[in-house]
């Protein structure tokens, strides 16, 4: 069986990958997972000038609450207020908008095979062969394509085979876990982000991202700090809500590490979304970097095989566009979790601010719609 790409994972990196592929080319987008899988591990947010700045009409199926107010909270109970002016995050019913994207990209002429596992790549007389299992029945395929764009998360399947991860220490993964909480407790118009408090956060922080009838509330950790995710999370929420109800609690992980410098190969293989550790290790956020690297990569793929344009574009536009960010970003997270605690106070407490009203309005005034604001 042949396509002209393949496209592993079918997050809102693939998705955006497939999509945009199949209008020219042919396109597999595989996963695990049925679509629109629940529940997610992920805490639903992202800006409204992504989906804006990406072309993504916004629906109400999808979009469960719109915040406009931040409240951060420092390690030693100081707490601020932040507006986000001009700005809006959406809360996603994000099963809904995978699966309603899905079936655009599927529109558009993608072959969509979900519940099935990538167990293989290897590449062979110039040709690009993934293997895949079918969950259901255990047939195996081998797959020939020209290019396979990697969008499978933290793991990387393809990535790794092809030499372009490299081990990650322990620092660098995000460990996470999240419930789905009713409280009377709660402002709806108010994300809350409780940053490195001892007693449950060390290192990281935890969140309350509200929806229409219940919030996310998750808790994130450096690795390596031999701490259990949901215990933590559990003591937290005691802490901060008098009365609650608590479901669906899920684990995760993600990539808190510096970005890829090399995410595409000269066998046609290209990397988007988590697999290229495209996330902002300050905070985890990683909805925007997926849907534009995954949508850049899809895009670029389809002018390599219809038009003969190198596929190392890709390389150059995330360079110019995203790379330097996510870099700085991570020596950020490394200078505040490794600096006394006094510093530790000074960012917690003002860098938010600058974040939300000096540097991402700099950002799109120079980049305009082709960069977005980061959820």
């Amino acid at each position: 069986m042949r396509y002209d790409i393949v496209v592993v994972g079918a997050g809102p990196a693939g998705i955006m990958a497939a999509k945009a592929a199949a209008r020219e080319t042919s396109v597999l987008l595989i996963d695990e997972n049925l679509p629109g899988h629940d529940p997610p591990a992920c805490a639903e947010g992202v800006g409204d000038a992504v989906l804006r700045s990406l072309g993504i009409p916004e629906k109400y199926g999808w979009i469960e609450n719109r915040v406009h107010n931040i409240k951060v909270v420092s390690p030693y109970g100081n707490s601020r207020i932040l507006k986000m002016k001009g700005l809006t995050a959406l809360m996603l019913n994000r099963p809904k908008f995978e699966a309603d994207l899905a079936a655009q990209a599927v529109a558009a002429g993608a072959d969509y095979w979900y519940e099935h596992q990538v167990t293989d790549w290897f590449h062979v007389n110039g040709d690009n062969v993934t293997t895949t299992s079918d969950l259901r029945t255990g047939e195996r395929q081998e797959v020939h394509s020209a290019v396979v764009i990697d969008c499978s998360g933290l793991s990387g399947i393809i990535a790794k085979k092809a030499g372009l991860h490299r081990k990650l220490k322990a620092s660098d993964i995000g460990v996470c876990a999240q419930v789905r909480l009713s409280s009377p407790d709660m402002d709806k118009d108010m994300i809350e982000l409780w940053f490195g408090e001892a007693n449950w956060a060390p290192r990281g922080y935890c969140w309350i991202f509200p929806k229409r009838d219940y919030a996310n509330v998750g808790i994130g950790i450096q690795g390596g700090q031999g701490e259990n995710a949901a215990v933590d999370l559990y003591a937290f929420i005691n802490s901060r809500f008098h009365q609650f109800e608590c479901r669906d609690l899920v684990r995760a992980c993600l990539p808190l590490a510096p970005p890829l410098e090399e995410v595409t190969t000269e066998k046609g293989i290209m990397v988007a979304g988590d697999a290229a550790r495209f996330c902002i290790a300050t905070t985890g956020a990683g909805i925007g970097m997926s849907l534009w690297s995954g949508r850049m990569a899809g895009a670029i793929a389809s002018s390599y095989i219809s038009k003969g344009y190198p596929l190392n574009n890709y390389d150059r536009v995330c360079r110019e566009e995203i790379i330097p960010k996510l870099k700085r970003a991570y020596a950020l997270k490394e200078r505040v979790t490794k600096s006394d605690p006094a510093m530790q106070r000074f960012y917690y407490m003002l860098l938010p601010g600058f974040y939300l009203h000096k540097l991402l309005p700099r950002t799109i005034e120079k980049y305009g719609a082709r960069n977005m604001r980061f959820a």
